[in-house]
């Protein structure tokens, strides 16, 4: 659920190793702008116009933020514009993050609160003592990257690679959590999947909603996210999934994984969190407010000048920070981060999974690129 290639981040699956590399453009992609001013952004857009893969169904959907001004651009596809439906993978761990914050603001837990104490009686041990909710937010609780009860090697094996999480549920979570074991807490960075969906089930419990509901409530509909959902999709408009060879990709059904990576939407869904992102430290509602905290650095680094928010990342450049998030599915790519000190934001969406040409880091590298 995760495409940060340039962190040494955990590849969930491997469920492109079998396949061939892209072939090679040999013609940039065609490129339609629907609205705005393409000058700033174009160098971007002509970075994805040369790396995207040359499958008929492969396409980009974009949108440039700068201050109140939006810009609209499509990189491929023809048939793609902002209301087509994309997975977003990772990018929910933000939205898993403002809800945590949400509660604590609120008083009803508290960031530093054990893990032990929202498991189920049964399941309680000591090693889970010194996991904090914060911990599992920043990928500090000293967890692996997935339970010891879901292999996803063996899933491939076994046949059940193209929807890996479709059978994990609670009781699988459960599971999980008796067999784990728990290294370093506090001491250093690895990113867990697993630890998203620890704390989902924590909000969820503590707000007695399903994962679906919560996000519902208290993030797509205060936000007006209209097209975006958890479970299901809100049309059938949607981006036909594509492994890096430009064969047909899979969805995915994240069940006990869903705080992990189960956002779904179209552009105008990622314009309204990225808008909502960008302006949250003006804002005074709860959003609002729990986003502005999440932005803030934990000082819980990731490598040289990339350190943790609460669920976003930072990376500092030439130009300022820029505070992101990206994500990766069976099928789909996706990155949505801005610069808070020159109020530029990028959002893109692609129907292809493990995309080739590192178009995040390169996102990043635009956001923080001095003028």
């Amino acid at each position: 659920m995760t495409q940060i290639r340039f962190f040494p981040l955990l590849l969930i699956l491997l469920l492109t190793a079998c396949s061939a590399p892209p072939t090679p453009r040999e013609t940039p992609a065609p490129v339609r702008v629907q609205s705005g001013d393409v000058a700033q952004i174009e160098p971007l857009l002509t970075e994805m116009a040369s790396v995207l893969i040359p499958a008929e169904d492969a396409g980009i959907v974009v949108a440039f933020v700068d201050g109140d001004a939006v810009t609209f651009a499509f990189v491929g596809n023809p048939n793609f514009d902002e209301e087509t439906l994309f997975e977003y993978g990772s990018i929910t761990k933000v939205l898993t993050a403002n809800v945590l914050v949400q509660l604590a603001e609120e008083g009803v837990l508290n960031l530093d609160d054990s893990l032990n104490q929202f498991l189920p009686e049964t399941l309680r041990d000591p090693k889970w003592d010194d996991v904090t909710l914060r911990h599992l937010a920043t990928h500090t609780a000293g967890l692996p990257g997935l339970p010891p009860n879901l292999n996803p090697m063996m899933r491939l094996l076994t046949g059940n690679g193209d929807d890996p999480y479709a059978d994990y549920d609670q009781e699988m979570l459960y599971a999980g959590v008796q067999a784990t074991s728990v290294e370093g807490v506090g001491e250093t960075w690895a990113y867990s999947n697993y630890g998203f969906a620890l704390l989902g089930y924590v909000l969820s419990r503590q707000s007695e909603l399903v994962y679906a509901d919560l996000i519902e409530q208290r993030i797509l509909d205060p936000l007006a996210m209209d097209g975006a959902t958890i479970v299901g999709w809100s049309s059938d408009k949607i981006a036909p999934p594509l492994a890096d060879d430009g064969s047909s990709g899979d969805h995915w059904t994240l069940n006990a994984f869903e705080p992990a990576g189960a956002l779904r939407g179209d552009l105008l869904d990622g314009v309204a969190f990225l808008q909502a992102s960008m302006t949250a430290c003006q804002g005074e509602d709860l959003v609002s407010r729990a986003n502005c905290l999440a932005q803030q650095s934990t000082r819980m680094a990731v490598r040289d000048g990339e350190e943790m928010g609460i669920g976003w990342v930072r990376t500092q450049g030439e130009d300022g920070v820029a505070i992101w998030h990206n994500g990766g599915t069976g099928g789909y790519s996706t990155f949505l981060g801005f610069n808070p000190e020159t109020q530029i934001g990028v959002v893109f969406l692609y129907n292809v999974s493990n995309a080739p040409g590192d178009l995040d880091q390169k996102a990043v590298e635009f956001l923080t690129a001095a003028p």
